[in-house]
């Protein structure tokens, strides 16, 4: 944790008259659109280690050998990247 000293208020000059194109505006609203992931939600990815983790701590709880193959579901899909190859060539 910072020091009480070292807690400061930051201000940043914001210019008086600020216009930008609208087309630029446009741009950047879409590009950033066009960045969503609809059906995502944060938590919906579970952490791999920590699912690592948690199967070894069951198997060594139920006495078990080895503990259960825990999947990576932050990976990408292959199988689908290289289905979509063909419109990366473009």
């Amino acid at each position: 944790l910072p020091w009480a000293e070292e807690i400061r208020q930051i201000e940043f000059p914001i210019a008086e008259k600020l216009e930008l194109d609208p087309e630029l505006v446009r741009a950047a609203r879409a590009a950033v659109s066009a960045m969503r992931l609809d059906g995502f939600r944060p938590g919906c990815a579970e952490n791999p280690v920590l699912q690592k983790h948690y199967a070894a701590v069951q198997a060594l709880a139920l006495g078990e050998d080895k503990p259960a193959e825990t999947v990576d579901v932050l990976q990408p899909d292959l199988q689908a990247l290289e289905a979509k190859t063909p419109l990366f060539r473009e």
